[in-house]
């Protein structure tokens, strides 16, 4: 058997594994986090709507807000400002390990005014667990995309 062809049944499995292992993981969905004690919230979506109450739980898509009249409500992270996603998680993640700075990273990094505060979630993370430091300063040397 020549060398092309194994290399082409090696890139076959490989890409046979990455498609399973990666619809995997979007068919687990994570609980979300419910709170102890809901964390109040004020503050104006990107859309210029109010959005007032407590927060409740939260996941990677966003958080449950119970308003006022005890309605429920979700709001995703990307209809908020990315500085107060940051602020909120400052809350949410206070004793969190450093995989979920991380995570917040990530998040803050897709959103289009998160540069700065995805830095900001990245360095906690180094401060918590100093194996990820090399990491971090790589992710710090990265330039924002241009939009």
């Amino acid at each position: 058997m020549s060398r092309s062809c194994d290399r082409g049944r090696w890139n076959a499995s490989l890409w046979l594994c990455t498609s399973l292992l990666l619809v995997g993981a979007a068919a687990v969905r994570a609980e979300p986090t419910v709170l102890d004690e809901p964390v109040p919230l004020t503050t104006v979506s990107r859309e210029g709507e109010r959005i007032s109450g407590r927060v409740t739980s939260y996941d990677a898509a966003g958080l449950t807000l119970e308003t006022s009249d005890g309605q429920t409500k979700q709001v995703s992270w990307a209809s908020l400002r990315a500085s107060v996603v940051y602020t909120l998680h400052q809350k949410l993640l206070k004793d969190a390990p450093a995989p979920a700075w991380m995570a917040l990273g990530d998040l803050l990094r897709s959103m289009p005014d998160g540069w700065q505060q995805s830095n900001y979630a990245y360095g906690r993370a180094a401060q918590l667990d100093p194996t990820l430091r090399d990491r971090v300063q790589e992710l710090g040397r990265q330039r924002p995309p241009r939009r």
